[in-house]
């Protein structure tokens, strides 16, 4: 938990003509938060993209399969992610707004879907050199 957005960070380093994406949770986006100021100083051109279920999903994970879905301490709140990013002078977007209709409430009610979307920072396309 945490190790994507700081290995994107490094494999921006390591491969700087590849376009670099992290693709994680958002209990583990919210343990490498402080990397958000090295993609602004350094200027990483690095793509978060961040699965909102509201969980430390490895915790929970571990919780479900070894101990009899006990959960303790897994569910978790999220700041607003794009006034986050825009903190640090990174491009931020949210998702599309949920349809509200009775077809499409159905339709995530039968996946089983509880996470909200996702949010991603592009990073530093907003960073200005003052």
């Amino acid at each position: 938990m945490g190790y994507g957005v700081p290995a994107a960070v490094g494999v921006s380093f390591a491969r700087p003509e590849e376009e670099v994406w992290a693709i994680v949770g958002d209990g583990g986006f919210q343990m490498s938060i402080p990397e958000l100021a090295t993609i602004a100083q350094e200027r990483r051109p690095v793509k978060i993209a961040v699965m909102r279920n509201g969980y430390l999903g490895m915790v929970r994970q571990w919780q479900e399969l070894i101990h009899g879905k006990r959960y303790s301490e897994v569910s978790i709140s999220s700041p607003d992610l794009v006034k986050l990013c825009d903190a640090y002078g990174i491009l931020g977007c949210g998702p599309r707004p949920r349809s509200r209709s009775p077809r499409s409430s159905q339709r995530r009610a039968r996946s089983g879907s509880s996470a909200d979307g996702l949010r991603c920072g592009a990073g530093s396309q907003r960073l200005s050199d003052g």
